[in-house]
């Protein structure tokens, strides 16, 4: 037991004491610095652009997030969004699009920079979907030649938690609302409901302010002919 002991005792203390004669790797010091990303620079978004912006997002609402004519929003989304698709397999409605039954919506600005702009937007259900409204982030850049430049959506998720505050009532919390609140559109993607109906207010504000004005020039008159009247007798 005495020598197994020693042998075992020399192997360790080999083992410890043995001299590594590999070879170092040792990195010379580097003068470069590491490579780190800028952020984008903050751009303005004119008008006209929100404006433009916001045509595409009702669009890709009321045709891709609403499953509703989901071969119209080929064209209102960044070609690396529908990567691996066909038309014709885009059009079958199993699509990277979180779907959501849309009535109306209201969004809210939430960046622009030089690589594009982001938008918060609450969803509001239609009453048969019995669902909740919802707010997503959706963010866009812009493609095409100068002259055939326009926007395209490249990203759709679901907000979070802080985004929710924008749901607590159609005129609640953000920049306005998308016109469009009916998920029938056209081929042009336009609301297919008659502009007739917007006379509808104009023609009821013109008979509140019309029809007082009658009864009281009916009454001048009336008065004015009593007053003749008398002069007469």
């Amino acid at each position: 037991m005495t020598a197994l002991a020693l042998v075992a005792g020399a192997v360790v203390a080999l083992v410890v004491f043995w001299p590594n004669t590999a070879p170092e790797e040792q990195q010379p010091p580097s003068n470069v610095a590491a490579p780190i990303e800028k952020a984008p620079k903050p751009v303005r978004l004119k008008t006209p652009d929100k404006r433009d912006a916001l045509v595409v997002i009702t669009h890709f609402l009321y045709t891709a997030v609403a499953r509703k004519h989901v071969d119209r929003s080929w064209n209102l989304v960044a070609p690396e969004f529908r990567a691996g698709f066909t038309r014709k397999q885009w059009a079958t409605q199993d699509i990277p699009v979180i779907p959501f039954p849309v009535q109306s919506a209201r969004w809210r600005l939430e960046y622009s920079d030089e690589r594009g702009v982001g938008f918060s937007v609450a969803l509001f259900p239609t009453k048969e979907s019995h669902q909740r409204a919802q707010v997503f982030l959706v963010g866009l850049h812009t493609i095409g030649a100068v002259k055939q430049r326009h926007w395209v959506v490249d990203d759709w998720q679901t907000a979070p938690s802080q985004g929710l505050q924008m749901v607590s009532g159609p005129g609640a919390g953000g920049g306005g609302i998308l016109e469009q609140t009916s998920a029938k559109v056209n081929a042009g993607g336009k609301s297919s409901e008659s502009a007739a109906w917007l006379l509808l207010p104009l023609g009821l504000l013109s008979l509140v302010i019309i029809i007082p004005l009658m009864i009281g020039g009916v009454n001048w008159y009336r008065g004015y002919r009593a007053d003749r009247a008398l002069l007469r007798s």
